[in-house]
């Protein structure tokens, strides 16, 4: 293994997925809600796939950190990040105090997202971080304009329905903590090799979040879902589903 090589993995996994983060911004779902262009029905069915992800993402977080992974430790927030009691919140407005019996099933799209993060926890842990990476610092960034845009669009009275974008037990500004969280990318025990890998990792993240909300499209009904989009040749291993180039992370 090569000697580890400090200091670039922040800058190359935001360089390595510009243009995955320039293609999300044309996605129909996500165009349509920075529009206001959201309704309940379909809202709560997002907020119920992102609570089975963060569900897996969590819970493999939670193990590589438990075991002491190098690359995983100084970048495992768990107080200061996870989203699954957010998320729960969100859904018990939306389905009621028995919303884990009447929340729909995972999409296919959801399931072969939960499927790679198993996978990975299993296999490669460490790249988790690119998972991690890709979905905090979005719900950190874009996540925060389609707070906005979910409570004007549904009228949510005091942004009830909205807990999953709050980051309340982050004591600085989300800058802040955003810069830190990158200093730790810049500070992981990672080689060019590792980079290269993680890299990769997150444009899979991206695939995986695009799939995802290309379902949502489908379920509300959108004429372009599914068949504006170039195929890219990526095949997850585990779920055997493959996925589409473009890819999205919260703008």
């Amino acid at each position: 293994m090569a000697p580890a090589e400090r200091g670039h993995l922040a800058r190359d996994l935001k360089e390595g997925t510009q243009a995955a983060h320039a293609a999300a911004e044309s996605v129909p779902f996500v165009t349509d809600f920075l529009h206001g262009r959201i309704t309940q029905d379909v809202y709560r069915v997002m907020v119920c796939m992102l609570y089975y992800v963060y569900e897996e993402l969590e819970l493999q977080l939670r193990r590589a950190a438990a075991s002491d992974n190098p690359v995983v430790v100084p970048l495992h927030f768990p107080l200061e990040l996870e989203r699954l009691p957010s998320l729960a919140q969100d859904l018990s407005f939306y389905y009621g105090s028995n919303w884990k019996e009447v929340m729909p099933s995972k999409t296919p799209a959801t399931a072969a997202y939960v499927a790679r993060l198993e996978h990975i926890g299993s296999t490669h842990p460490s790249l988790l971080v690119a998972h991690a990476y890709t979905r905090y610092l979005g719900d950190l960034s874009g996540g925060q304009i389609l707070k906005r845009h979910a409570i004007r669009a549904m009228n949510l009275a005091h942004g009830l329905g909205t807990a999953f974008y709050d980051f309340k037990r982050i004591e600085s500004s989300h800058k802040a903590f955003k810069d830190g969280y990158r200093r730790a990318l810049d500070a992981a025990m990672v080689d060019s090799a590792e980079t290269k890998l993680m890299v990769e990792e997150a444009n899979v993240a991206f695939e995986l979040n695009m799939a995802l909300f290309q379902d949502l499209d489908e379920l509300r009904g959108h004429p372009l879902s599914g068949s504006h989009l170039p195929k890219s040749t990526y095949q997850d291993e585990e779920a055997g589903a493959i996925f589409r180039s473009d890819q999205f992370i919260a703008v």
